[in-house]
């Protein structure tokens, strides 16, 4: 499995969860940046993450992923948090 396989799976996933808004994979195109690949995912609202996280914790068990080793096998460095829109 390629890293970017493993990026549609879950936005896959991700995109039949309620409470998700919209996501998006950009690719890198220029720049100095330390990511080539960033993915962003809009919820309603914090109260909807764990079970969104639980949905693509129950996909990975059933699609016999293990999603820290395939990230170990692939070098995959992450950077993840959580973001709020600033209304300026």
């Amino acid at each position: 499995m390629t890293f970017l396989d493993l990026m549609a799976k879950t936005h896959a996933v991700l995109r039949q969860q309620e409470g998700v808004v919209a996501d998006r994979i950009l690719e890198q195109q220029s720049g100095p940046g330390v990511f080539n690949f960033v993915a962003m995912i809009e919820f309603v609202g914090p109260e909807v993450i764990d079970s969104i996280v639980a949905a693509v914790a129950a996909f990975d068990q059933q699609a016999g992923i293990d999603r820290q080793q395939a990230m170990a096998a692939l070098n995959i460095k992450t950077d993840m948090g959580l973001y709020h829109n600033l209304d300026i």
